[in-house]
């Protein structure tokens, strides 16, 4: 049995963890290695990379986010303000990891590619939030037989 909240949230975070490092491709204007600073690793093993670690990294920030879902959805707000709670505490949130693994012993020669990770990470948050759908938070049978 999984609930909406439960759903809702991870579906927002595998979305983010799987097409964020194509959107820092976007926001960087490129995907030439050399001119991210990635070359050393290579496009395609920088997407896995990132995936990998995006996922791995992300697991405490994914059980924030599916309880303040949970919490925010048994509110009585409308819709478009429970979906912008969610997306600022996603947003949020993305800021402390990114500070806990990037920022925290200082900016760094890497500032402006995590700079844009971060920025692919919260769209791609607030993107999932708009478009995947919020119900009220029932509980869901699932079949097993």
């Amino acid at each position: 049995m999984t609930s909406n909240s439960f759903r809702y949230a991870t579906k927002i975070w595998l979305t983010s963890a799987i097409l964020s490092p194509f959107m820092f491709f976007l926001i960087s204007g490129t995907i030439d290695a050399q001119r991210l600073s990635i070359s050393f690793i290579g496009i395609r093993d920088f997407v896995i990379f990132s995936i990998i670690l995006g996922i791995l990294f992300s697991i405490p920030n994914w059980l924030l986010f599916f309880f303040a879902i949970k919490f925010i959805n048994k509110q009585t707000h409308r819709l478009h303000t429970k979906k912008l709670f969610i997306s600022l505490i996603g947003t949020m949130l993305t800021l402390l990891l990114f500070y806990f693994m990037f920022l925290k012993n200082g900016l760094g020669s890497q500032f402006d590619n995590h700079l844009k990770q971060f920025i692919a990470y919260s769209l791609t948050i607030i993107l999932g939030t708009i478009i995947y759908r919020l119900r009220p938070d029932t509980t869901i049978e699932t079949n097993t037989g």
